[in-house]
């Protein structure tokens, strides 16, 4: 993958996938980041208003391709919904176009995952394991949620050692891959190492959504 330019849509203040994706593609991506919504109104990113005025400016950069960067979001509509929300941004954008949960989703049965842990960070609210665990298991996986409390509360002071060294502590016995959940959990760093610790399939958030703008610039 070269050169792709990367619109994202995303209610979360907290730096994410513009710093990972660049990062993880060695600066391959550049993004164009617009915020809608809020971090306690995450679905008001996906309104018809707020994907309209997403577009325009998406339209205006010269976007190749458009993803919505929350895994929360994803969480609160669930599976259904948020393939609707996909659907409509390509639409819009004239782009492809993708979203947090299912391109986990996807890297997760690439992977030959079916029982899986997620790993919420701190500042995951409670409902949001329920959540979490309701939209995977609505996609055929046994899903257990977990949230690392541990960690801290910002975002900017997590590091991938401090990620690694969480799951290490409290990882469950009975599961065959990983999901370092929230877009705003910089934890892409730590995916080979975690994959060598375990021998489980891992994958974060932005990771998946990479990889899911690899398949599209085939």
């Amino acid at each position: 993958m070269t050169g792709v330019t990367v619109g994202i849509l995303t209610p979360h203040a907290a730096p994410g996938p513009e710093v990972e994706l660049p990062a993880l593609s060695r600066g391959q991506v550049r993004t164009v980041v617009v915020r809608a919504g809020s971090p306690t109104d995450p679905a008001a990113s996906t309104t018809p208003e707020a994907l309209r005025a997403a577009a325009a400016t998406f339209r205006s950069a010269q976007v190749d391709v458009v993803v919505h960067a929350s895994t929360t979001t994803g969480y609160l509509l669930g599976p259904s919904e948020e393939a609707l929300l996909v659907r409509e941004l390509a639409r819009l954008c004239g782009t492809p176009a993708f979203a947090s949960c299912a391109a986990a989703v996807a890297a997760l049965r690439a992977g030959g995952a079916e029982r899986i842990q997620l790993v919420h960070p701190p500042w995951f609210a409670d409902a949001l394991d329920g959540l979490g665990v309701a939209y995977f298991r609505a996609q055929g996986f046994h899903a257990v949620a977990t949230r690392a409390t541990e960690l801290a509360d910002d975002p900017a002071q997590v590091e991938a050692e401090h990620v690694i060294d969480w799951v290490g502590r409290h990882l469950l016995d009975d599961v065959d891959g990983i999901y370092l959940a929230g877009n705003g959990f910089r934890t892409g760093a730590a995916v080979d190492e975690l994959h060598r610790r375990t021998d489980k399939v891992v994958v974060s958030a932005n990771q998946a959504l990479l990889t899911m703008l690899r398949s599209a610039r085939r």
